[in-house]
């Protein structure tokens, strides 16, 4: 039998705080509070195109 999935419950131990990506920094890090900070890129900066329905039906519509 192969595991499919894990599920974690509890409280969490440490303050958590999402911060954008500044100068493509992505390290952790703790403030003067012991928060832990973690950037995310933006999902501008990841995307390479946007996703729209529209968009895709014009690509089907053309073969």
């Amino acid at each position: 039998m192969d595991l499919l999935l894990v599920l974690a419950m509890g409280i969490p131990d440490e303050d958590i705080l999402i911060d954008t990506v500044v100068n493509e920094d992505i390290r952790y890090w703790r403030d003067e509070h012991d928060v832990h900070h973690v950037p995310k890129r933006r999902l501008d900066d990841i995307c390479i195109r946007p996703f729209t329905l529209e968009h895709e039906i014009e690509d089907i519509s053309s073969v």
